[in-house]
């Protein structure tokens, strides 16, 4: 039997399989404009295709592969579902528009009272190395792509993998990232199977927009904040004073 036949509720990837699931260029329906392993000249890759993707409306963004496949299945899952089609794109847009993204952080923060007085507790301070591209992905291979929209924000939309172990759906991060794009510049930079990692704009942020963007990141995944950076100043520290605006965001 094809492996492309198998429903997703049936598909087991062992070694076998495994081989035979197609490089991204087959699996994804979007132009690859760059491919290679050195995590620099990726990032350059990204910001000279930003510049060019401004003028010509569309949105690079890298996918992280790694040596166990998981990416690679993540995508194979989406391409069975269908999830790649226009039909299920605009829904998940649609459903971005009508989401109470204010209400959404007001709410969180309401809920989480008692985990944030817990981590406001500690001012010990020290800078990570989770700001710079692909920290935290492992050894990876890149693929940059060309995802047909100007608007950043609606990037998880077009990348139905991106949420696959987290609670946070995808028409929620769609309309996160649209609040933060706003505020902070925001825009997706990698994708992993169970992270990502973000771009922000360093230019316009203020003592006071780090930390309303640290309350928010904490409002979206809470336990990334009290686990990775384990409490709030040295989530604004580090956002502050990386070596790249860009910072982790995986998914619990």
């Amino acid at each position: 039997m094809d492996i492309f036949d198998l429903e997703r509720d049936d598909f087991i990837c062992t070694d076998e399989i495994r081989g035979k699931i197609p490089p991204f260029s087959q699996l994804l329906p979007y132009t690859v404009l760059w491919e290679g392993s050195d995590a620099q000249e990726a990032y350059q890759q990204y910001l000279a295709y930003q510049e060019a993707g401004e003028q010509e409306g569309f949105t690079p963004v890298f996918l992280a592969d790694d040596s166990e496949y998981f990416l690679r299945e993540s995508v194979f899952y989406a391409r069975e579902e269908q999830a790649f089609s226009p039909s299920e794109i605009v829904k998940t847009l649609e459903k971005a528009e009508k989401f109470p993204i204010d209400h959404f952080f007001s709410y969180s923060f309401a809920r989480l009272a008692l985990k944030w007085r817990e981590i406001r507790k500690e001012h010990k301070c020290r800078l990570y190395r989770s700001n710079r591209l692909t920290s935290g992905f492992g050894s990876c291979s890149f693929v940059l792509l060309k995802v047909p929209t100007s608007r950043s924000w609606e990037l998880p939309a077009y990348l139905p993998f991106c949420q696959n172990y987290g609670e946070t759906e995808l028409d929620q991060l769609v309309s996160i990232l649209k609040a933060w794009k706003q505020r902070y510049g925001v825009q997706l930079l990698c994708v992993h199977f169970d992270m990502v990692q973000m771009i922000f704009d360093k230019e316009r942020m203020t003592d006071e927009l780090y930390h309303n963007f640290a309350r928010e990141l904490f409002c979206v995944q809470p336990h990334m904040v009290s686990d990775y950076y384990l409490n709030f100043d040295n989530l604004v520290y580090n956002l502050k004073h990386g070596e790249q605006p860009v910072f982790l965001f995986y998914w619990s």
